[in-house]
């Protein structure tokens, strides 16, 4: 594990505002990504989320790795999908019925889990592009956002936003290609994933 990971988990650790947000910033939108793909509500995903790192600041468990954290919200959000789908079952169908719903949900959970993984090591890729290209990439593809949405968040014009976009897709799928911790069949849905956002 990096310094930088160890020092983080650290302060995150002693009550660092800083080392949570930043902890936020990183995970928040692949967990409401994978909340939404098993619960398929965007709103109720979104609550879930944040309910997830509210239980992290209220245990403020310790990690020895990144990884674990990252388990630790990922598994805090599916055991809430789970009791929401059951919450929801449960006026609908019988209790024998309810019991059913855990291999359905276990397969979806783990197509959501591979695909919020995939979202967020395209994220990780994109805090490496340059400045100036990150922000629109990041509003493009994390957010999700449309040309004329970002002109309208960035004040940027709307040449400078499709400029920008192509050149640091362009430097994402180099990077993505040039890095030999990718496995092929990671890159192959990698950039099949870009190919579905048209980047």
């Amino acid at each position: 594990m990096a310094v930088n990971d160890i020092e983080l988990l650290r302060r995150l650790k002693q009550g660092d505002t800083v080392a949570f947000d930043h902890i936020y910033d990183l995970y928040y939108k692949p967990i409401c990504f994978f909340s939404e793909k098993i619960l398929t509500n965007q709103l109720l995903a979104e609550d879930i989320a944040t309910e997830s790192f509210v239980k992290l600041l209220q245990k403020n468990p310790e990690f020895d790795t990144i990884q674990q954290l990252r388990s630790f919200l990922y598994r805090t959000a599916k055991n809430a999908c789970i009791d929401e789908l059951r919450s929801q079952k449960r006026h609908l169908q019988s209790h024998e019925e309810i019991r059913s719903i855990s291999p359905v949900a276990e397969d979806v959970i783990e197509k959501a889990l591979i695909t919020a993984e995939l979202l967020q090591f395209i994220y990780l890729e994109i805090e490496k592009l340059p400045e100036r290209y990150r922000n629109v990439v990041r509003l493009a593809l994390v957010e999700g956002m449309e040309n004329e949405e970002i002109v309208e968040r960035t004040g940027l014009a709307n040449q400078t936003v499709r400029n920008h976009k192509a050149e640091g897709i362009k430097l994402l799928r180099l990077s993505l290609l040039h890095n030999r911790g990718v496995s092929p069949i990671l890159l192959l849905c990698i950039l099949s994933f870009l190919s579905e956002k048209n980047l």
